[in-house]
């Protein structure tokens, strides 16, 4: 399923990480009140991703998949409330960039995910430390979510 990022950013009014529901939109949604949808472009058609709190499998934050051929991102909003809001958009990116791609590679959805938000202006080099410390901490959990310090390495010189 060959596709690729469109538009992945918006603002809004909210105060709080939630997932908005707007007739069938459905939105990211950061502290400062920006939201970000996640649209693709699929088989000459632009769909925006389907967004829902839930559990997402092997205890991850956020988890991008395709349900019934809908490209679709899971959320654990109370883990994800724990990040700094860096982490969290670089998750949403990360996630994105994943269902965009059609890509399993952890590292190119960090390298795609980290390059959307600096070319978004949505990376300041205070956030980018935050981000960095966040990326840095994370265990190895297998062959593709290596060692956060290996991730960061490979993250740092996406542009």
């Amino acid at each position: 399923m060959p596709c690729k990022y469109l538009s992945l950013s918006g603002m809004g009014t909210t105060l709080s990480i939630a997932l908005l529901t707007a007739g069938n939109a459905q939105a990211f949604s950061d502290i400062d009140g920006t939201y970000l949808t996640c649209q693709i472009e699929q088989n000459g058609k632009v769909i925006q991703a389907a967004e829902i709190n839930g559990t997402p499998p092997g205890g991850f934050h956020a988890y991008g998949t395709v349900v019934n051929g809908y490209p679709t991102i899971i959320y654990d909003v109370y883990k994800m409330m724990q990040l700094p809001i860096p982490a969290r958009r670089f998750l949403f990116f990360h996630e994105c960039a994943h269902l965009a791609f059609g890509t399993s590679s952890e590292a190119t959805a960090n390298c795609e995910g980290i390059r959307e938000m600096r070319r978004k202006g949505m990376l300041s080099s205070a956030e980018e430390a935050q981000l960095r410390n966040y990326i840095v901490s994370l265990p190895a959990q297998d062959l593709e979510h290596v060692d956060g310090p290996l991730q960061w390495q490979r993250m740092k010189d996406c542009r």
